[in-house]
């Protein structure tokens, strides 16, 4: 037996889990410094002999507001992407700018990620996952933008 969810169903799951994003984006947005802060204080008490500088506490604090940043533009993106899904407007030269924004948002993140992950080792992971998500979305956008110009020509043979 197979397990389906029928399509209003899941854009409703997808777009409710776009806005829980974005509102989870825009509390890191406010408690970042706090944020930072007890990531820190974790990492000083797990390994106490790699303590972080002041200078690299100010370098983590920037980083994480950049990748907040590219969170925030990526979720916007993603969120009027499914509304255009849900108006029928799937294959346009709009859908691919949207999926094209959201998969160069990746690539800044696994960046950031990559860079933080001098401190904090788990952020190493991440970096990876953002850059493996980055390069599938552009995977996608390329079939999308391939579709898209099938379309365009099968209305103007009709």
């Amino acid at each position: 037996m197979k397990f389906r969810i029928d399509k209003k169903t899941s854009e409703a799951i997808s777009l409710a889990a776009t806005v829980l994003f974005l509102l989870a984006v825009a509390v890191c947005a406010v408690w970042m410094p706090r944020i930072c802060r007890g990531l820190i204080e974790a990492k000083g008490e797990m390994s106490p002999r790699f303590a972080v500088e002041e200078s690299g506490r100010v370098l983590i604090l920037v980083l994480g507001y950049l990748a907040v940043s590219f969170m925030a533009a990526a979720g916007a993106a993603n969120l009027i992407l499914l509304l255009r899904v849900r108006a029928g407007q799937v294959f346009t030269d709009k859908t691919v700018a949207l999926i094209r924004l959201i998969s160069w948002c990746c690539f800044p993140l696994a960046v950031i990620f990559g860079v933080l992950g001098v401190w904090f080792t788990v952020s190493i992971g991440v970096a990876f996952m953002a850059f493996f998500v980055g390069v599938c979305l552009r995977v996608v956008k390329n079939v999308i933008e391939e579709a898209t110009a099938i379309k365009k020509e099968n209305d103007l043979t009709v």
